[in-house]
């Protein structure tokens, strides 16, 4: 929905679709120029020429539109101030996590090898599992066997009893 909300709110705002003019500088730009364009609507519209307004209605209409595209601009000037501000974190942190210099050719052997291990007894333990797994299946189809046969039985003995009767 926000990303929605931001793409309309660039297309309002008149920007190109190239990433470098997506930049917060302007949309805070276009939020002020809105915002001074609402504020002269408003004037107009309460102000001096207000016997000049032929039709009230559609002036209403205006206002309340510039109002929804300012606050839908705010949200996105909002939204593009939190995504750099993560950005910029995440950079950060990634910087910090992968620091080229201080890696142990060494250590990276040990982890490689103990994560081939862990690997190989995640693949050992799946085995057993599906062994386990199709043991119980063999069990439930002789059980069902043995259950179905007994049903037979009991069948052909009530309708023996029945004949009986």
């Amino acid at each position: 929905m926000s990303a929605r909300i931001t793409l309309g709110v660039l297309r309002y705002a008149k920007i190109e679709s190239t990433p470098e003019n997506y930049t917060l500088e302007l949309l805070k730009r276009r939020l002020q120029e809105s915002q001074l364009l609402l504020a002269k609507i408003k004037r107009r519209l309460h102000g001096e020429e207000k016997e000049q307004v032929m039709d009230r209605g559609m002036f209403d209409m205006i206002v309340r539109l510039n109002e929804q595209m300012i606050s839908n601009v705010a949200m996105a000037v909002v939204e593009l101030e939190r995504y750099k501000t993560l950005e910029n974190q995440t950079d950060k942190k990634f910087k910090d996590l992968i620091d080229i210099d201080n890696i142990n050719k060494e250590e990276i052997k040990t982890l490689c090898f103990g994560l081939s291990e862990r690997v190989k007894s995640l693949e050992t333990r799946q085995g057993d599992l599906l062994n386990t797994r199709t043991k119980a299946i063999a069990k439930l189809d002789v059980l069902q066997w043995i259950g179905g046969g007994l049903w037979g039985i009991l069948m052909i003995w009530l309708a023996w009893l029945s004949s009986q009767i």
